[in-house]
C-alpha cells in the first residue's frame, strides 16, 4: 500500500478535526481558542517559511512528473473530497443536532 492509498483516511481525519474546530460546544470554546492560538502560530512560523521549498521541490522534474500523473491527481481529489466531506458532515451535526449529556446515573430499584 503506497502513501498515495492513505490520502483518503488523512482527508477524513483532517476534515473531521476541522469540522470539530469550526463548529465547538459551548464547553469546547475556551480550549479551542488557546488550540487556535497555537495552530496559528505554527502556520504563520512554520509552514510559511517552508512554502519556498515546497516549490522548489515542486519544480523539479521527477516531482512534476508525479503530480501530474492521472493517478496521483485522482487520489489526491479523493482525499481533498474526503476532507470536505468529513468536515461537512461534523460541522452539520455539531451544529444542528445538540445531544444533552445525562443527568446522572440512574437508579433502579
Amino acid at each position: 500500500m503506497t502513501w498515495l492509498s492513505c490520502l483518503p483516511v488523512l482527508g477524513t481525519a483532517i476534515g473531521w478535526l476541522t469540522g470539530t474546530m469550526i463548529s465547538p460546544y459551548e464547553s469546547e470554546k475556551q480550549q479551542f481558542e488557546s488550540f487556535a492560538k497555537v495552530l496559528a502560530a505554527f502556520v504563520t512560523g512554520f509552514l510559511v517559511s517552508k512554502v519556498n521549498a515546497i516549490f522548489d521541490l515542486l519544480l523539479k522534474d521527477e516531482y512534476r512528473q508525479l503530480i501530474s500523473n492521472g493517478m496521483v491527481l485522482r487520489r489526491m481529489m479523493i482525499g481533498l473530497t474526503c476532507a470536505l466531506i468529513a468536515m461537512m458532515a461534523v460541522f452539520v451535526s455539531r451544529q444542528y443536532f445538540h445531544v444533552d449529556p445525562p443527568a446522572g446515573p440512574k437508579v433502579i430499584g
